[in-house]
């Protein structure tokens, strides 16, 4: 069965002589432009002698789209679909006499007045209180006209750098205060000229006259081109590729036919994606409201740690690790790492620091231990780092992790990954006989069966064999695991995938 489709109606918002009138229910099927002459000149008491230019809002633009024909009715309609009320502008040209308050227009419609600073004067929908976005006529090309109306001079400003952009001249702007804009083509005896005001409301600015004649040769605009507008360019293109260079962002602004130097292209990539991902120093700012809902809803939560740990199914294996920050003022995240029931991975706690140190690391695993309520001796706590090499001596930061476990954790196990193990063994006892019986004994559950990959590498290799055993075998090898844990990992690959995961926000804020 088919239904009768509701036809949609308008609210508009008509201004004029500082006031603001609505007229409702209007049917853009069966409204024309005499009509919309009629309901203006009845609402505001306009007589038939006054000239009017009339202009409205549209929803794609911030720029006023003239009305003078039934064409432009049914365009405004159709600009603003997405919207159940719009602004009209209306501007008196000529005498008006006005009428009798008395008489009334045939009904077409509700009428509603209400101040200029009614709370409705704006809809939902769209407002022309916002800043000028581009285009004059909602196209790629901007066109600039006499009597064209802006809804403020910021609107104008800006949509007239746009056109300058755009024809490619420079301007010489003579006044370019609150209450006018007057400005002229850079080169002599060119006579394009533009001049504007704003109108009796204070705000609404117009173009009072306009010469759109030039006489001298196209040049280059790229004075035109501000940080600010750079950045307006170029943020929706950074939305989807946040990590493009600034010589990207150069071919990128070719199409707008400027050539802004390097640094400003710096300046503008950071404003554009200040404005994508927000301010690096007010994310610090807001921590201190970020731990209070933490610790609002996450219960044993400790105030600069995310923790969801029940004792019940808590696995006391913990690969720890650590990420460098790129953000303006560096830091390096501190995290311990676990897996759940489901093997898959589960922070377990991380902290920001300003650098890996045997201080960061003490206050990370001090955090940690209240969190856990103390390490027990009757649970086999088992942490798990690289072993990697820096010249001839361990690397400071393991070397600091590894006297904080023992400070704090004395009791605990520290394993070792064997990947990185091997990397260091293969540096001095290259081949594929000795890989082979290396990872035999690393991943063997039984003695015999690490006795007997040793016992290989010691036939092929007795120095490598050697260099093996100053290892203690609970540190990389499976049969020398504590049976209480259930957790057999013989490489650091957890903290490496948490890694990769967390890899690509390493330049974004604290609280992302």
């Amino acid at each position: 069965m088919l239904s009768r489709m509701v036809d949609k109606v308008y609210t508009l918002a008509i201004h004029c002589r500082g006031k603001c009138k609505r007229l409702k229910n209007v049917d853009q099927d069966k409204y024309s432009y005499i009509d919309f002459l009629s309901d203006i000149r009845e609402i505001h008491n306009v007589c038939d002698d006054g000239m009017l230019k009339i202009s409205c809002s549209v929803d794609d633009s911030e720029v006023l789209m003239n009305i003078t024909g039934d064409k432009d009715v049914l365009n405004m309609f159709s600009r603003n679909k997405n919207r159940t009320e719009f602004e009209v502008f209306v501007e008196l040209c000529g005498v008006d006499k006005g009428v009798n308050e008395g008489e009334y227009y045939e009904n077409k419609a509700e009428i509603e007045e209400e101040g200029e600073d009614s709370e409705n004067e704006g809809s939902k929908e769209g407002s022309l209180n916002r800043e000028a976005s581009v285009l004059a006529d909602g196209k790629e090309k901007i066109k600039i006209e006499k009597g064209m109306i802006f809804v403020n001079i910021n609107a104008f400003r800006k949509t007239l750098k746009e056109f300058v952009i755009q024809e490619g001249f420079k301007i010489m702007r003579m006044r370019n205060e609150k209450t006018r804009v007057t400005g002229h083509c850079s080169v002599k005896d060119c006579p394009w000229r533009i001049h504007a005001s704003p109108l009796a409301d204070g705000v609404t600015f117009q173009i009072k006259t306009y010469v759109p004649n030039h006489t001298c040769v196209r040049s280059d605009a790229t004075k035109e081109a501000s940080v600010e507008w750079i950045a307006g360019k170029i943020e929706n293109v950074l939305r989807e590729n946040p990590g493009m260079k600034p010589r990207g962002i150069k071919n990128e602004l070719k199409k707008y036919g400027v050539n802004p130097q390097y640094m400003q292209i710096y300046r503008a990539r950071k404003k554009a994606m200040g404005s994508i991902e927000g301010c690096h120093a007010e994310s610090f700012g807001r921590l201190p409201y970020y731990a209070k809902i933490v610790l609002a809803n996450n219960e044993r939560s400790v105030v600069t740690l995310q923790c969801d740990v029940d004792e019940s199914e808590s696995i006391p294996h913990a690969p720890v690790f650590k990420r460098f920050f790129l953000g303006p003022f560096g830091g390096v995240l501190l995290a311990a790492i676990g897996l759940d029931g489901n093997n898959g991975l589960f922070p377990v706690a991380f902290a920001i620091a300003e650098s890996e140190c045997k201080e960061s690391w003490g206050f990370f695993f001090e955090n940690l231990s209240i969190m856990l309520s103390g390490f027990s001796c009757d649970k086999p706590w088992t942490f798990m780092s690289d072993r990697q090499k820096v010249k001839s001596s361990i690397s400071y930061g393991l070397k600091w992790l590894v006297e904080t476990i023992n400070e704090i954790v004395p009791n605990a196990v520290n394993r070792r990954c064997a990947r990185h193990i091997y990397a260091n063994f293969r540096g001095q006892f290259a081949g594929a006989a000795l890989k082979r019986y290396f990872w035999q004994a690393a991943r063997s559950y039984n003695v015999a069966g690490f006795n007997f990959a040793l016992h290989k590498i010691k036939e092929l290799k007795p120095a490598a064999y050697d260099w093996l055993l100053k290892i203690p075998a609970e540190m990389w090898s499976r049969h020398a695991f504590d049976e209480r844990l259930k957790n057999d990992h013989v490489t650091n690959n957890i903290s490496e995938s948490f890694n990769h995961w967390v890899g690509i926000l390493e330049a974004s804020l604290c609280l992302h």
